[in-house]
């Protein structure tokens, strides 16, 4: 993620928080913190970000068009990619990453 880990630690809570709220509801506010997320996952020299930063652009399209079943999708996807990543972090930035993980397959599963 980003160099700085109490940037990244920030962004992962922000997410987190976003996550915990009525994510169809705040188009905005998702889409301000998605495009974080891809310019953060971009910037670093990790290739293996590359399938998080895909599968959050196609998050960023489905929820511009309401596409629920294609939101559900991509969150349940980026829960599975997320937890891979915490696996492979460290300290508090690993159970952020856990947390937020689990905070992406509850959001997939409130999409009906």
């Amino acid at each position: 993620m980003a160099s700085n880990p109490t940037n990244s630690n920030d962004q992962i809570d922000a997410s987190t928080t976003l996550l915990a709220g009525e994510l169809t509801s705040n188009v905005d506010g998702a889409n301000s913190n998605i495009r974080g997320w891809v310019a953060t996952l971009r910037n670093t020299s990790n290739g293996a970000f590359s399938e998080i930063s895909n599968e959050l652009e196609g998050l960023l399209s489905a929820i511009n068009v309401g596409d629920n079943s294609q939101i559900n999708a991509s969150l349940r996807k980026l829960g599975y990619l997320t937890t891979d990543a915490a696996s492979k972090a460290e300290g508090d930035t690993a159970d952020k990453l856990s947390h937020l993980a689990e905070s992406l397959v509850l959001a997939a599963g409130q999409l009906k």
